[in-house]
């Protein structure tokens, strides 16, 4: 984790501010406001919020406002937004760099180092997030979308520089994500799908709203899902709400812990996480020595992608086990491991003599029924995911031979 910030003198803070501002007039267009030819970090928006937007104020990106149709040849479609008053639980946000009156345009900045205003409320924050329906200033928090690289003073609202992420929705691993029910921070969904359906290779229409912000559905875990998010703002409004949340990163999270010396969490049914030696999460604190166990809070670290052979636990559900003349058939139902009272399977019907089984039995010879294996996706009828066996702990039933 990042130092915590350092408030610095007026002085040293107007030399600071004089490198951010060279730096940012360095990099804009040469064709002037809006051309072509500008900064990936640099945006075209028209300002909705019904008042006067000054440099370093925070605004909301609604969407776009143009398509390629409506644009001048050359010009970005895509850089032309919908600036309204902040709110982190629906929009990415961006910081203007220009004064901008009600029903105009500016320029503003969606990656980058910039000055701002930001209301600390803890010495300790190393991160700042928008306000709700305050584009004047953010506020200072233990993790959000942006890190605060300097600031004037240790509490209360004051001048600060700012460093925020690339693109118009989080990013350090963060998506946003809409919920299917009222929920608190830091709570664990699992990934149904996208909020908007791309149609075609165009980037107008529905294609515009799923390039200007990366926005999934969330419903409650089960072991059917393969992905994850973890929330990072209250959900109050229920159904249809979007709020930022992240896939991939470290961030706290309320875990069971079962064993002290469980090394992960995984996700099934609401509530806390519950602790195993495998799951979608890896427990970074507290150490296993520290650890009690029951509920508490943890840090966890969400991998950008799941592993691609994984744990599971085995369920023998039909077949024979062989012998002298035949082959063993066992078919199995794959469960995630450790397996839990009620989760549910991962697959059903797997078998390990089917022509795609990356696992290969003995030719002939009775075997006992595995209860664990290796497993990894592979594709199924439909372009379905089909779950294949590339390990199970199978053994051959021997016998005492006779005299």
């Amino acid at each position: 984790m990042p130092e915590t910030p350092l408030a610095i003198s007026r002085a040293t803070w107007a030399t600071v501010q004089q490198m951010a501002t060279a730096g940012v007039n360095a990099g804009s267009s040469p064709g002037g406001s809006g051309g072509p030819g500008g900064r990936d970090s640099l945006i075209l928006v028209k300002n909705t919020t019904g008042a006067t937007l000054q440099v370093g104020h925070i605004v909301g990106l609604d969407g776009l406002i143009h398509t390629p149709a409506t644009l001048p040849r050359g010009w970005d479609f895509y850089r032309f937004h919908k600036a309204v008053k902040p709110d982190p639980a629906k929009y990415p946000f961006a910081i203007m760099l220009a004064e901008t009156r009600d029903g105009t345009s500016g320029h503003a900045l969606i990656s980058g180092v910039c000055k701002t205003t930001v209301d600390v409320k803890n010495r300790e924050h190393q991160f700042a997030r928008p306000v709700k329906d305050t584009p004047e200033r953010m506020e200072s928090c233990a993790f959000g979308p942006a890190r605060l690289l300097f600031r004037e003073n240790d509490s209360g609202v004051g001048q600060a520089l700012v460093q925020f992420p690339m693109g118009e929705s989080w990013d350090w691993g963060m998506v946003l994500v809409e919920t299917s029910a009222a929920l608190d921070a830091y709570s664990t969904l699992g990934i149904t799908g996208a909020v908007t359906t791309p149609s075609g290779t165009g980037r107008d229409g529905p294609n515009a709203e799923f390039i200007s912000r990366v926005a999934v559905k969330g419903a409650t875990p089960t072991s059917s899902h393969k992905d994850f998010v973890i929330t990072l703002a209250d959900s109050p409004s229920g159904a249809g709400a979007l709020v930022p949340a992240l896939y991939a990163g470290i961030c706290p999270v309320l875990v069971n812990i079962d064993k002290r010396e469980h090394t992960h969490a995984r996700a099934d049914g609401s509530g806390p996480l519950k602790s195993g030696f495998s799951g979608f999460a890896r427990i970074v604190y507290p150490p296993a020595s520290s650890r009690s166990t029951g509920t508490q809070w943890c840090y966890v670290s969400i991998p950008e992608a799941p592993p691609l052979i994984f744990p599971v636990a085995l369920d023998k559900t039909g077949g024979s086990a062989g012998d002298h003349q035949n082959q063993c058939s066992f078919v199995y139902t794959a469960y995630p491991f450790p397996r839990t009272g009620g989760a549910d399977p991962l697959d059903t019907g797997i078998n390990p003599n089917a022509g795609d089984s990356p696992f290969r039995r003995w030719r002939l010879g009775k075997m006992q029924e595995a209860n664990f294996g290796l497993a990894l996706y592979g594709e199924g009828t439909g372009g379905t995911p089909k779950l294949l066996l590339a390990w199970c702990n199978e053994v051959p039933d021997v016998a005492t031979c006779e005299d």
